[in-house]
């Protein structure tokens, strides 16, 4: 026990130091800029082409605390902050397990079973409170047994959560499901009410429920995003999909409870299984979800093994050495350390930008990677962004998102490509030396092979991370 606590503290600040989220830099930027504005973002801010289409900040509460964590704590206090939600979720799914489980083993081997796929090893991500906020769901439904005060912290999750981040309105699938019982109908539909007030007191008003509701309208990203993209879609991430694999074999093969489980808790299971094979990123709420009943199956397993006198601890020790020798080597083994990446990592352009911010175009626009545009834009503000991770679902016109507009510039057609530039007029641009553009198909090199052969266009700045193109 001390000894895996010792290397998950480890793991952790090491992850959290090795792989700042892009998506970070808009969030501060976001939060910035409401705190220096004193109004909500009610537009895409930053944006150097799309800056007047409207888009409300579902995460408003969030970017405004976390800059001010920056602000005042400075990049290392999101290593703290990455540390204790993450410690507090896996303490809530560790004490579910033991409370369903009788054996250690059994539930350290789920634990490390659910930490790679948790994308839990990289600096703060928003995603990061919607793991919390279900593993603390579950708790409070385990342990909680007075109904009302139940009541009142799924309230003041939601209340809270509600103006941290739009996704927590999938989360509240988990309550209504696990307090599921019809012969307590009263109680339920108190439940409900509670929900839906929670949900409802929000700067934006109705307008904050449109923007959420809009993912569902254009689905493009759903096919061009690598973290939305369903599991039987390339690119198949092998590691990443071993572990939610070999968890849901335990559930199915080991677990001889499933007579005995609530309606509403294999409905709920049911859902976010087939939302997650649907969408990857969904995937860690289900390997939460699944952990306790998962615990239990391997649990069960080790007593049968233990009743027929069969060495049980030996395939028991086994099973768990070689799942955390493999993860513990795969964070190890990764990154580069800096106390503050977004000044020194090998993953972003900074001497590109660098470059960009001393010869920045005129009268021109930037078109940049999807992938750098958060960290451009903290890091840069001056240089305006064409997209970053806001709003990829948006539209510019009926039926065209912004992702898909962005997509265009990677087409085959080098006339094609280049009215999309003239439309923009871009200027400069920034795209990985490399050529690997994050999502579904490899098509950097096409814009790259495309400007290199134009003669109205020049290589100004060249390194092993990124390549910066302007207009002769």
């Amino acid at each position: 026990m001390f000894i895996f606590v010792i290397i998950i503290v480890l793991a952790l600040t090491i992850g959290a130091i090795n792989y700042p989220d892009s998506d970070l830099g808009w969030h501060l930027y976001l939060g910035k800029t409401i705190n220096e504005s004193h109004h909500l973002i009610q537009n895409f801010v930053g944006y150097n082409s799309f800056s007047s289409l409207q888009i409300i900040d579902h995460e408003w509460l969030l970017d405004y605390l976390i800059y001010h964590l920056e602000h005042t704590f400075g990049y290392f206090s999101f290593v703290i902050l990455t540390f204790a939600v993450i410690s507090l979720a896996l303490w809530f799914i560790y004490q579910v397990a033991k409370h369903k489980s009788n054996s250690l083993c059994a539930v350290f081997i789920t634990l490390v079973l659910i930490l790679p796929i948790s994308n839990f090893f990289r600096i703060f991500r928003a995603q990061f409170l919607l793991l919390l906020a279900t593993a603390g769901l579950v708790y409070v439904k385990t342990f909680v047994k007075d109904w009302r005060w139940r009541y009142f912290i799924y309230f003041f999750i939601f209340l809270l959560g509600n103006n941290l981040h739009g996704g927590f309105l999938i989360l509240t699938l988990i309550p209504i499901l696990l307090e599921l019982d019809f012969s307590r109908w009263q109680r339920f539909i108190i439940l409900i009410g509670v929900l839906l007030l929670a949900l409802s007191l929000n700067p934006y008003g109705l307008e904050y429920w449109r923007l959420v509701l809009n993912y569902q309208q254009n689905t493009y990203y759903l096919t061009h995003i690598a973290e939305w993209i369903p599991l039987y879609r390339k690119p198949y991430n092998w590691g990443t999909l071993a572990a939610p694999l070999a968890l849901f074999l335990i559930l199915l093969l080991f677990n001889r409870n499933w007579q005995k489980q609530k309606l509403g808790n294999a409905i709920l299971l049911l859902i976010f299984l087939v939302v997650s094979v649907k969408a990857r990123r969904m995937l860690p709420i289900f390997m939460i979800l699944a952990a306790p009943d998962a615990s239990l199956g391997l649990s069960e397993l080790f007593q049968s093994l233990r009743a027929s006198k069969k060495f049980y601890y030996v395939p028991a020790s086994i099973i768990f050495l070689v799942i955390f020798s493999y993860f513990t080597f795969a964070i190890f083994s990764a990154g580069t350390f800096s106390s503050n990446p977004y000044t020194k990592n090998l993953d972003y352009p900074i001497s590109a930008l660098n470059f960009l911010s001393q010869n920045q175009p005129q009268s021109g626009n930037i078109l940049n990677y999807y992938a750098w545009g958060g960290f451009q834009l903290w890091t840069h503000p001056e240089l305006k962004v064409f997209i970053d991770g806001r709003g990829p679902q948006t539209e510019i016109s009926p039926g065209i998102s912004i992702l898909e507009e962005y997509n265009k510039f990677f087409q085959k057609n080098k006339s094609l490509t280049q009215s999309k530039l003239d439309q923009y007029n871009i200027t400069d641009v920034l795209m990985p030396a490399s050529a690997k553009i994050e999502g579904v198909d490899n098509q950097a090199q096409n814009l790259i092979n495309c400007l290199k052969n134009n003669p109205g266009w020049k290589i100004a700045y060249q390194d092993k991370v990124a390549i910066v193109f302007i207009r002769k």
